[in-house]
């Protein structure tokens, strides 16, 4: 059976098994078997507040960078229990990296608390301590608060190391201006623009 001919049983697909074949063809890259499941899906309408669309693209981006910063949390840890687990050279150079660690938690933190401020949102919907992870976040926050590492103690890890950084210095405004560009990108999609 050819994939045009099986794709003629697809309007008689329920919604879960057409979910399933879709993100089987998404994840195998089937462009042309994704664009013809999502034709022969029946189409619902249903009303909701006009907030929706900004909600939508808020929680998608709040879950994109709650992502990021735990990942930055984890690293930050892990770099601080290798340097505690080493000595001399190898223990300042993990020294370093969780440094530069904790100075990006805060840059990421700081930036998202101007992201919302600049969107007239509540930090993390004022819901932040309630996510998962929460936690985490707030003991990484915290222990790289007492680190106190600056950009321009960053800036010493790399010297130190003969390293040039990789790229320009993530900072509280450049994390706040990323995420309002993702945020309106987002909310012109769920606003019907990009669909």
């Amino acid at each position: 059976m050819t994939a045009a001919t099986l794709s003629r049983h697809y309007p008689s697909l329920r919604p879960d098994e057409r979910l399933a074949l879709m993100l089987a063809a998404a994840a195998r890259g089937d462009d042309l078997d994704h664009a013809r499941l999502v034709a022969a899906a029946p189409r619902v309408t249903f009303t909701t507040l006009d907030t929706f669309p900004r909600a939508l693209a808020f929680r998608e981006v709040l879950d994109r960078f709650r992502a990021e910063r735990l990942d930055l949390a984890a690293r930050y840890f892990h770099a601080r229990t290798l340097a505690a687990g080493a000595a001399g050279q190898v223990r300042a150079r993990f020294d370093g990296v969780a440094r530069v660690y904790a100075y990006l938690l805060l840059a990421y933190r700081d930036g998202w608390a101007r992201f919302c401020e600049g969107a007239a949102l509540p930090p993390a919907g004022g819901m932040d301590e309630h996510l998962v992870g929460g936690e985490v976040l707030a003991a990484a926050e915290g222990e790289a608060e007492d680190d106190g590492a600056t950009g321009a103690a960053v800036g010493g890890v790399f010297r130190r190391a003969g390293e040039v950084p990789p790229g320009p210095l993530r900072t509280a405004a450049s994390v706040a201006a990323e995420l309002a560009e993702t945020f309106a990108v987002r909310l012109a999609w769920w606003d019907g623009e990009g669909r």
